[in-house]
């Protein structure tokens, strides 16, 4: 499904490529994909687990993406990586 716009309005990119000491400085894992430019952190503040599974569902159409689940993170960030 095509999804307008509007449905992700709100959603902000937190985290895309880091440099080893950023990733570091946010205590990331040392194999990261944000260390190698192949991954994104995705948040809307106070998004629901249904919203959270909405932009899921869009990036998992799309293919070739691992994502992680709402209840990974504490703070229900969507972490997408190719």
């Amino acid at each position: 499904r095509r999804a307008p716009l509007d449905d992700f309005a709100g959603i902000y990119l937190t985290s895309g490529y880091r440099c080893p000491h950023g990733n570091a400085a946010v205590n990331g894992a040392s194999n990261s994909y944000h260390v190698h430019g192949k991954a994104g952190d995705l948040q809307r503040p106070g998004w629901t687990e249904a919203e959270f599974n909405a932009v899921k569902e869009v990036a998992e159409a799309a293919g070739g993406f691992e994502i992680l689940p709402y209840s990974f993170y504490s703070d229900h960030h969507l972490h997408v990586a190719f």
